[in-house]
């Protein structure tokens, strides 16, 4: 009894053990769901899309956030209260509002970012019910800041 009960011991110390190299916790679960598309990029994925001038960024913190710790250049800043309505609006409409040209449907090069990757990942649901296929910079602002030091 005592040897099956230290048995288990191990299996329940073992899955602690893994469990956060299978999981990522900073994305609610219910936010991941079977089947859904949910795709991910890491810093040097980001700097690859950068180096080839191949990316849309779009920052979703809020414009006070972005004043006082800094953004990533290039990124474009559309508070994620806004997203939705953002990629509602016909073309013209964005780019007054923004300056650049709206993102289209079938561009495969729209990354959103935030502080954490835990904002963006909602402004890529947003979007993708809106029929986007955008990307999540999964270490936001924080990953890319950290680099630079």
């Amino acid at each position: 009894m005592a040897k099956a009960r230290g048995i288990l011991w191990l299996f329940v110390l073992a899955a602690f053990v893994v469990t956060p190299f299978i999981f990522d916790f900073r994305y609610p679960l219910s936010i991941l769901r079977k089947g859904e598309r949910l795709v991910n990029i890491d810093l040097a994925q980001l700097k690859k899309m950068q180096a080839a001038n191949d990316i849309q960024l779009i920052d979703v913190r809020e414009p006070v956030e972005l004043e006082e710790a800094g953004r990533i250049p290039g990124a474009t800043n559309i508070p994620l209260g806004d997203v939705e309505e953002a990629f509602l609006m016909d073309s013209e409409t964005f780019f007054k509002t923004y300056n650049i040209k709206k993102p289209k449907k079938s561009d495969a090069n729209i990354v959103f970012t935030c502080r954490s990757g835990v904002r963006s990942l909602r402004a890529v649901k947003i979007v993708e019910e809106l029929g986007y296929k955008p990307l999540n910079f999964k270490d936001g602002y924080l990953g890319w800041a950290n680099q630079e030091l």
